[in-house]
C-alpha cells in the first residue's frame, strides 16, 4: 500500500470535501470488464478531478493493472502546474507541486504526474531553497517537447548569455525585472506565442526611459504581450493581446497601437494622451483607464465584445457617449465617481443590440438611472454604487441576475417575476425588505445587512444557495430556512472575528447538501450538523491544544479549512471499503497523499482514533497516530 502525507499552504479561498465510496462490486467489476479500452479511455479523459482518477483506476484489476499500465504514456493529471496562475499576468513557481514531487507517495500513480509536468520547464539560480533544491526534477535539461518555460534569475547576463530556450517552446513567464534590451534575437524561440513579464517597483518609470525591447527582437510569430513598457518600433505586428500592468500610466501616442490590425484584446488601464492615438477596429475586449474620454471614441470600435471603463469622474455637462454603433457589445463595465444614464446612449434591442451584462462598478458611485438606459434584453445587472431609479424605471423582463449593493426598500413587483434566477442584495440604514418582494423564480440569493424574517413569505422555499452576512450581534436567534435549500453559508459583518449569538437556532431542511460557516470563527451554537451533508467548512478555534501546544486534530470523517490569513489543509477524503479501515487522503491542488491503513486500539470497538496532521508552511507535511508533542521532528514553534 501507498504511504501518505498531507498538503499545507496559504490560500485566498477555502474548501475541503468529503465523499464516500464502498468496495467494487462484482457485478460493477465484470460491468467494466465488458468495455472496450477506447471506450474506457475516453472515459477517463473526461474526468477533470486527479483525486476521481485515482480512485477510479483504484475500482479493479483491468484498471489499475492493464489500463493504468499499458497506456501509462497516455494518462496524465490535469490541472497540474509549475507555475502558479494568480492573474493574467502574474505567475510563480507552485510550491506544493515541486514539494509534492520531493516526496510523492502515491508511486503507482507517479507516471500521470510526470506525464502532466513533461512539457513545463523551470530555471532558476542555484539556492540553497526547499523549493528550488531538485532542478532537474523541473525538467531544466530536458529540451525536447517543453511548450512552457518559467524563467526565475536575477542576473541578466546570466540569462542573455547562458540560457539556451528549448525551440519548442511556445510561452515564457519571467519572474525577475531587468532591461530586457539586452536580449538578442536569438534568445526567443522563432515559434513564441506568449511572452509574460512581471511588474517591478525598480521599472516603474520605465517608459521615462525608453526602457524595453530594441527593435526587431521580439518574434513575429508572438500573439500575447504582457509587460511594463513598449513602443510601435518593438511590438510584433501580429499581436493579438496586448496587457499593460496598471501600474505605470501609459503615453498612449507612443505605444504605436494603430499599427497592431490584428490586435484583439487590449489592457490600458491607466492610459493618458488617448486623444492623439488610434485603437484597432479588430480590438473585441478593451479595458481602459482615463481621467477624460472624448464622446465620440468608440464611433470607431464597432467589433467590442467586451468594454471595462474606468473614468475618473465626468463634468455635468460633459459629452454624451455614444456607444449605439456597439451592436456585438455584450458586457459593460463602467466605473466613474459619479454618474447619470443620459451621460451613455447604449445600443437599444431595437437596434438588434446583444448587450447581456451592465456593470457599475465604483463603490462610492452617486447618480440615477432614467427610463430607457437599461436594454429590454439584459441579462445581468450590478449596481454596487448609490444609484437610484428615477419614476418609471422598469428593470428588464429578461433580467436574469440582479445585484444591488446599496438597496432601497424592496417591494413586491419591483424585481422581475419571469425569470429571475440569482439575487444579490445589500442593506442599508432603515431599508427593508417586503413581504412577497422575492420573486419564486429566485434559486440563488445572497442577503448582506438583512435583519428581517426569513419565513417562506420573504425567502421563497424554491431557493437552493443561500449566503447571508448577518448582524454582528448577540440578539439574533433563529433562522428559517427555505425547505428546498441545498448550498448554505453564513457569515457576520466582521469575518474575522464574528460572533453570532450562541443561542442561534437553525431549521436545516433534509435537503441541505453543504455549509460554509468560514466566516463564524469562533462561534458557538447548539445545532446538530445534519446527516444529509456531503461537505462542511469551519474555522476551528485556534485554542485548541494539546499539552499547551496549539494544535488541530480531526478524525477521517472530519473536515476544516482557515481563513485566507492562516495555513490550511484542503484535501479529499475516500473510504475504500466498508468499515472505513481503508481511506485514501490526497491533497486536492498538490497531490500530497495516500492510502492510509487505519487501526483500532479494540477489536470490539467501531471507532478508530484520531489521524494527526502535521505541517509547517509550505513545508512537506506528514500524519501519523500520536499527538503533536509524541513527534520530535517538530519544534513547538514552527507549528502553525
Amino acid at each position: 500500500m501507498d504511504n501518505s502525507t498531507t498538503d499545507s499552504s496559504s490560500s485566498s479561498s477555502s474548501s475541503a470535501t468529503t465523499t464516500t465510496t464502498t468496495n467494487t462490486t462484482t457485478t460493477t467489476t465484470s460491468t467494466i470488464n465488458t468495455l472496450s479500452n477506447l471506450l474506457i479511455l475516453n472515459i477517463i479523459e473526461k474526468i477533470d478531478n486527479n483525486v476521481d482518477l485515482i480512485c477510479l483506476l483504484l475500482t479493479c484489476k483491468k484498471l489499475f493493472y492493464h489500463i493504468r499500465q499499458q497506456y501509462s504514456s497516455r494518462l496524465a493529471f490535469k490541472h497540474t502546474k509549475y507555475i502558479c496562475d494568480y492573474s493574467g499576468s502574474f505567475r510563480r513557481l507552485n510550491v506544493k507541486i515541486v514539494n509534492s514531487l520531493l516526496q510523492f507517495n502515491l508511486r503507482s500513480f507517479k507516471q500521470l504526474f510526470d506525464n502532466a509536468l513533461s512539457n513545463q520547464q523551470y530555471i532558476s539560480d542555484d539556492v540553497d531553497d526547499d523549493s528550488t533544491s531538485s532542478i532537474p526534477l523541473l525538467n531544466q535539461h530536458v529540451t525536447d517537447g517543453i511548450t512552457t518555460v518559467q524563467i526565475s534569475i536575477e542576473d541578466v547576463k546570466v540569462v542573455a548569455n547562458t540560457i539556451k530556450i528549448p525551440p519548442s517552446t511556445r510561452t515564457i513567464f519571467f519572474t525577475q525585472s531587468f532591461d530586457y534590451d539586452a536580449f538578442p534575437a536569438s534568445f526567443y524561440p522563432p515559434n513564441l506565442q506568449h511572452l509574460i513579464l512581471p511588474y517591478s517597483h525598480d521599472h516603474g518609470n520605465a517608459w521615462h526611459k525608453g526602457i524595453g525591447f530594441a527593435e526587431g527582437v521580439l518574434p513575429e510569430s508572438l500573439r500575447l504581450l504582457v509587460t511594463i513598457y513598449a513602443n510601435g518600433k518593438t511590438l510584433p505586428s501580429r499581436l493579438e493581446t496586448l496587457i499593460f500592468h496598471d501600474i505605470v500610466p501609459q503615453p498612449c501616442n507612443l505605444i504605436g497601437l494603430e499599427t497592431l490590425q490584428h490586435l484583439t484584446t487590449l489592457y490600458l488601464e491607466r492610459a493618458y494622451n488617448l486623444g492623439r492615438c488610434v485603437l484597432p477596429k479588430t480590438l473585441t475586449d478593451l479595458r481602459l483607464g482615463v481621467d477624460t474620454l472624448q464622446g465620440d471614441f468608440f464611433e470607431s470600435l464597432p467589433n467590442l465584445v467586451r468594454l471595462c471603463l474606468d473614468i475618473e469622474w465626468l463634468l455635468e455637462d460633459s459629452t454624451v457617449f455614444n456607444m449605439q454603433n456597439l451592436v456585438a457589445l455584450e458586457s459593460f463595465k463602467l466605473g466613474v465617481g459619479n454618474f447619470t444614464s443620459t451621460m451613455f446612449s447604449l445600443p437599444q434591442s431595437s437596434q438588434s443590440s446583444s448587450l447581456r451584462s451592465i456593470h457599475l462598478d465604483k463603490r462610492n458611485c452617486f447618480g440615477s438611472i432614467l427610463p430607457g438606459f437599461l436594454p429590454d434584453n439584459l441579462c445581468e445587472l450590478s449596481i454596487l454604487g448609490f444609484i437610484d431609479f428615477e419614476q418609471g424605471v422598469t428593470l428588464p423582463k429578461s433580467l436574469y441576475s440582479l445585484e444591488l449593493a446599496n438597496t432601497r426598500t424592496i417591494k413586491p413587483g419591483f424585481l422581475p417575476k419571469e425569470g429571475l434566477g440569482k439575487l444579490s442584495l445589500t442593506f442599508k440604514g432603515d431599508a427593508i425588505l417586503e413581504k412577497g418582494a422575492i420573486p419564486s423564480t429566485v434559486t440563488e440569493l445572497s442577503l448582506s445587512g438583512y435583519e428581517g424574517p426569513t419565513t417562506p413569505d420573504y425567502l421563497p422555499n424554491m431557493i437552493k444557495r443561500l449566503k447571508m452576512e448577518i448582524p454582528n450581534t448577540e440578539y439574533l436567534d433563529t433562522i428559517t430556512l427555505p425547505q428546498q435549500l441545498e448550498h448554505l453559508t453564513i457569515t457576520s459583518y466582521s469575518h474575522r472575528n464574528g460572533r453570532v449569538g450562541s443561542n442561534l437556532s437553525i431549521d436545516y431542511p433534509p435537503t441541505l447538501r453543504y455549509i460554509d460557516y468560514i466566516g463564524l470563527q469562533g462561534t458557538g451554537h447548539s445545532n446538530i450538523i445534519p446527516s444529509s451533508l456531503e461537505r462542511f467548512d469551519y474555522l476551528m478555534p485556534s485554542s485548541y491544544q494539546i499539552n499547551n501546544v496549539p494544535i488541530f486534530s480531526i478524525s477521517t470523517i472530519q473536515i476544516f479549512n482557515n481563513d485566507t490569513t492562516y495555513p490550511w489543509f484542503k484535501a479529499t477524503i475516500k473510504r475504500l471499503d466498508v468499515d472505513n479501515s481503508s481511506v485514501l487522503l490526497v491533497g486536492k491542488t498538490s497531490l500530497f497523499g495516500g492510502i492510509i491503513q487505519q487501526r483500532k486500539l479494540n477489536e470490539n470497538d467501531s471507532q478508530y482514533p484520531p489521524i494527526y496532521l502535521h505541517y509547517k508552511k509550505d513545508q512537506i507535511p506528514f500524519w501519523s497516530y500520536q499527538p503533536l508533542d509524541e513527534q520530535p521532528t517538530i519544534d513547538d514553534d514552527d507549528v502553525q
